[in-house]
């Protein structure tokens, strides 16, 4: 029976997000924004090749023992993503901050006379 409830409980909960969103955008933009031209969402969880997340990030209480290590260039590679961020790993906000990190990596390895740029705190 449970295998026959499921896809209903699935539907009900889309509908449900969907009216929540759509609630919240009329609050912020009027009417004219519960009739959206196109409606896309994507449950991670269905998705074969992500498995349930948008992200890699490591099991909790890793993060601060790894992400120095991943971050560190290799062999003239340096590497950025949200995965070897400081903060908001999973998030566009780190990815943002690791390109940054990099690209100050890479402009003290190949300018090293440029402004220096504070150090940053180490992960406690």
């Amino acid at each position: 029976m449970s295998r026959h409830i499921l896809p209903v409980c699935r539907v009900q909960q889309r509908d449900s997000a969907r009216r929540t969103v759509l609630d919240a955008l009329e609050r912020l933009f009027g009417q004219q924004a519960r009739t959206p031209r196109t409606w896309l969402e994507k449950n991670w969880t269905e998705d074969s090749w992500a498995r349930g997340g948008y992200s890699a990030p490591p099991a909790p209480g890793t993060l601060v023992s790894i992400v120095s290590a991943h971050a560190q260039p290799t062999d003239g590679i340096h590497w950025a993503g949200t995965e070897t961020a400081r903060q908001w790993q999973g998030f566009c906000e780190g990815a943002i901050e690791s390109g940054e990190r990099a690209a100050t990596e890479i402009t003290d390895d190949h300018f090293p006379t440029a402004t220096p740029t504070p150090q940053e705190e180490p992960l406690a």
